[in-house]
């Protein structure tokens, strides 16, 4: 079962790519560094605390929603108390509590204020669609997909075209399963295994594209490829162009995330060296760019981030967000919370920060990008750094948060 909570403490110094990741290991890659870039591209909000542990390991904020309401809902995994769904009006406190499947989830579904997400059962190998509604606060349903699992989940991935949803889930061996239902998720087909990734272990899940000429999955595989799977009709699947090579002075793939805005697919690729190459296409992955470099390793931070909790991209309309961690040059320094922000499609990037100001180790970002392109932020927040509580904090673009909506310079937890 994926353990994406974290240690604060645990370091590994190695630069070697390990393709066999395992979270339980604790974080395993060198952090990176943004590019540098003039501006800010975001107005943040004072953060709002969603729930506070007692634990050593930072709660991991899988993922945030924000409904058409303006209702929030924030899956966290904690190692020692499973996944939570904690679900804010407004997102600001009080925050109800709803008690999930001891196991991950996955990028999810929004329409309106319903939320659809996979949940993994660890205990059952099993996998269920699950259903919510963020202004009832209420899980509504689960469905659950027909067979259990061959292996131990990690991370998913839903996608939606009109009625039809498509739902990948990554297990610790590597396998890639696939399964679709052409009713909203009232029904599935049983799970088929469609690729095997490089990365083993508690690994991200890589993209789950959609488009008019079918499905389409783009992944690393072995021998230092990358790969892309194309389904037609979502049933039979066959090999698609691959992206172009990565550049040999920046290695070898290790592992995939992407998004997409309807033809237009968005690719970020961690590489052996350790670098975050990012590339697009306009034509549904018929012709590519150039690999550019969105992060890259830096001699002012220590080797150690996690790769399925930090390594995330999102995008809607022009607005995009790249998120990750990375951590202080020296044992027992702070995790840092780092957010690129585009407004462009990709074109330029931006620093922004949802954390700035808290006090202590930050990270373990995701974000949610509304409608009219405005961010929603989750967070991990220790201000203790090595003791003390941890925090899972919400910020959204120049509203909500902090106590009666009053904007603050610092939080130092309570």
């Amino acid at each position: 079962m994926p353990l994406c909570s974290h240690t604060i403490l645990t370091q590994t110094p190695s630069q070697e790519f390990r393709v066999h990741i395992r979270l339980r290991r604790a974080c395993l890659l060198a952090a990176l560094s943004a590019i540098p870039a003039a501006g800010e591209a975001s107005s943040w909000a004072f953060p709002a605390e969603a729930m506070s542990a007692t634990s050593e390991r930072l709660p991991c904020p899988v993922e945030v929603v924000r409904g058409e309401s303006g209702a929030v809902g924030v899956f966290v995994f904690e190692r020692d108390g499973g996944l939570t769904l904690r679900i804010s009006k407004d997102g600001r406190a009080p925050w109800k509590v709803l008690l999930l499947p001891n196991g991950p989830a996955g990028e999810p579904v929004v329409e309106g204020d319903r939320v659809q997400v996979l949940l993994a059962d660890a205990d059952d190998k099993s996998v269920s669609l699950g259903v919510f509604d963020l202004v009832a606060q209420k899980d509504l349903s689960r469905v659950r997909i027909p067979g259990k699992l061959p292996g131990i989940p990690s991370f998913s991935r839903l996608a939606a075209q009109g009625p039809a949803r498509f739902a990948t889930v990554a297990l610790e061996s590597g396998e890639l399963l696939y399964s679709r239902s052409a009713d909203g998720g009232k029904s599935w087909s049983a799970f088929e295994s469609v690729a095997k990734l490089a990365a083993r272990g508690d690994a991200c899940c890589p993209p789950l594209l959609v488009a008019d000429d079918g499905v389409h999955l783009y992944f690393a595989a072995s021998g230092g490829k990358l790969a892309h799977r194309v389904s037609n009709d979502g049933a039979a699947w066959k090999d698609g162009v691959a992206p172009p090579a990565l550049p040999e002075e920046h290695g070898v793939p290790g592992a995939v995330t992407g998004t997409q805005v309807g033809k237009q697919f968005h690719l970020v690729v961690l590489t052996s060296k350790l670098r975050y190459l990012y590339n697009w296409s306009d034509d549904r992955g018929a012709h590519w760019g150039a690999w550019s470099v969105l992060a890259a390793p830096s001699s002012e931070v220590l080797g150690s981030f996690d790769l399925a909790a930090t390594f995330r991209l999102k995008a809607r309309g022009k607005t995009m967000a790249f998120t990750w961690t990375e951590r202080g040059p020296k044992e027992g320094d702070p995790l840092h919370c780092r957010f690129l922000v585009s407004r462009t499609s990709g074109a330029k990037w931006e620093n922004s920060s949802p954390a700035a100001g808290v006090k202590g180790s930050t990270g373990l970002a995701t974000a949610y990008i509304g409608a009219n392109g405005e961010l929603t932020a989750a967070f991990a927040a220790a201000p203790g750094v090595r003791s003390g509580p941890r925090y899972v904090l919400v910020a959204g673009e120049g509203k909500g948060g902090g106590e009666s909506g009053e904007e603050k310079k610092e939080w130092w937890g309570k």
